[in-house]
């Protein structure tokens, strides 16, 4: 199967090659200073306070959502505590100053922070296995307070119980191998066959059976750990409660009704308002994969049908592994050459598109620094992981791996390390169009508009901004900064709005936003093009 895949990735990627043979090809010449066209817009920070998330934005009105790290000295140090800040743009002090604390009381930094894809939903907690709660905010609602904190949980007979239901949905989805493993696991291979069975006259299994399976699977699990309440000597009384556990990473269903949580060692999907659970996920060798390292971070992909978790390495590769949203059983796993990078953020180390159809993967490879394309591939029962291309920068800069940026129309754009950017087709394989000239160093962000008719990069070792038209209705545009404007770091649309991006630059120690407005930019180009300058 693996062979299969490798050719099947081969097939794709050098058929797209095939296919670039005519690229529509965009050329910048045209340059504006940036001072007139962008709002600078200033948090209150703490001395010892520095933003450890890229800023989300919830358009109509604007609001800036942060997570930041407080720490024992300036620029650094030991995290003594973290906060949650949301302010409209332009408002200098924050309408909601949240502490976040992690999920022993103590103090930690506000590292994870997600929007859903309506705009409506935000999410905060502190992330990693030091993390805490979840904190959820319904941005529609004129009161700011979080409308739910929840903490995750873990408990030992669940999971046994889990892990035997996620073996059974497995088989019956037509995993050959999950007879074998419910045999190993506890002698259910001939109950198996009595399930399949039913599943195949009913074409589901009836409560009635459900309710008798998961009686066998009790017994067994209780065999296995002992009764809760039972002495299991040495001072040890089996326990069938819930253990509270750290929220390492969240991200929201591409239809904004659900969200994922990642706990450590498992991972839960629930209703955004109501928390009722979905489906849990365990990250464990039970499930016919190798075992898998906790706390990583996890990301809805296949339009929200599945999940794929990724398990970094510092200097080893890391783990990739998809799993079943509904039923939560393991569908693959792979290895892929790319550790931990500590001057990628997690969004970017790690991404997806919105539609969740596609995700991202950057860091630090054999080859130098990488950014990888993936999607899910039906095999003959499930779903695989399939990469579909690979981008590799030329420099040897920490933190310079190749940006990628998606829009909901079904398009990307990769920036390139010798300045162009590169958009791909809604078939995901074929490179339609190259854009060049717009900066004379490598490309450190780019964004789309919603519609993909907008392209924005940045460089920001010229502090350079380009707005190209995907289409060709208007010439680019380059926005030069000044020293005013330094070191260009992300940009964003506004969530329903693609007359403006947001950017973020680092002046000296300082980080600063910046609210472009790209109507004004157009608008100045049809004058100029009028007057004929």
């Amino acid at each position: 199967m693996k062979n299969l895949k490798t050719l099947l990735t081969a097939f794709l990627f050098y058929s797209a090659l095939g296919f670039a043979v005519d690229v529509e090809a965009f050329k910048c010449s045209i340059e504006f200073a940036a001072a007139p066209y962008m709002t600078t817009h200033e948090f209150s920070l703490g001395k010892t306070e520095m933003m450890v998330t890229p800023v989300e934005v919830a358009a109509a009105p604007i609001r800036l959502l942060v997570g930041t790290a407080i720490t024992d000295r300036p620029l650094g140090g030991t995290v003594r505590g973290g906060r949650f800040l949301l302010s409209h743009f332009g408002n200098q002090q924050p309408e909601v100053e949240l502490s976040i604390p992690g999920y022993d009381g103590g103090a930690t930094s506000a590292s994870v922070l997600v929007v859903s894809n309506d705009g409506r939903y935000a999410a905060v907690s502190g992330g990693s296995i030091f993390g805490g709660p979840a904190y959820f905010f319904d941005l529609q609602s004129t009161q700011y307070e979080p409308f739910a904190s929840r903490m995750e949980t873990r408990n030992h007979y669940r999971t046994y119980r889990d892990l035997y239901w996620a073996q059974i949905h497995r088989g019956l989805a037509g995993d050959p191998h999950a007879r074998f493993m419910l045999e190993q696991l506890g002698g259910m291979g001939q109950l198996f066959d009595a399930i399949q069975g039913i599943h195949r006259e009913y074409g589901e299994l009836p409560p009635p059976a459900v309710e008798q399976v998961d009686a066998m699977i009790k017994q067994i699990v209780e065999g296995m750990l002992g009764r809760p309440g039972a002495d299991l000597g040495g001072g040890y009384v089996s326990k069938d409660e819930d253990e509270p556990i750290p929220t390492c990473s969240l991200d929201f269903s591409p239809n904004g009704t659900q969200y994922l949580a990642d706990c450590a060692d498992n991972l839960a999907i629930r209703d955004i308002v109501t928390g009722e659970l979905d489906t849990r996920i365990y990250l464990t060798q039970s499930n016919g994969f190798s075992p898998l390292p906790i706390g990583g971070h996890s990301r809805f992909t296949n339009g929200g049908k599945h999940v794929v978790s990724y398990h970094r390495g510092y200097q080893e590769e890391a783990l990739l592994a998809l799993w079943d949203a509904e039923k939560g059983f393991a569908c693959d796993q792979i290895e892929v050459d790319i550790a931990y990078d500590m001057y990628v953020p997690i969004d970017r180390a790690f991404a997806r598109s919105p539609d969740a159809r596609f995700f991202v993967l950057s860091g630090k490879s054999k080859a130098g620094f990488t950014t990888q394309v993936w999607t899910t591939n039906p095999n003959e029962w499930t779903h695989e992981l399939l990469m579909v291309r690979e981008f590799l920068s030329s420099s040897k800069e920490e933190g310079t791996e190749p940006p990628v940026a998606f829009s909901a129309s079904g398009t990307y754009a990769v920036g390139l390390s010798d300045g162009s950017v590169e958009l791909y087709g809604a078939d995901r394989n074929r490179l339609s169009k190259k854009f060049e000239n717009g900066h004379a160093r490598r490309v450190s962000a780019v964004a789309l508009s919603t519609d993909g008719k907008l392209l924005v990069s940045l460089s920001a070792n010229e502090s350079t901004l380009v707005l190209w038209s995907t289409t060709g209705e208007f010439e680019p545009i380059r926005l030069k900064g000044d020293a005013n404007t330094q070191y260009f770091r992300f940009v964003k649309f506004l969530q329903d709005d693609d007359s403006q991006v947001l950017v973020e630059s680092i002046n000296g120690s300082r980080k600063e936003l910046y609210l472009v407005d790209l109507f004004r930019m157009r608008a100045a180009l049809r004058d100029r093009t009028r007057s004929g300058q």
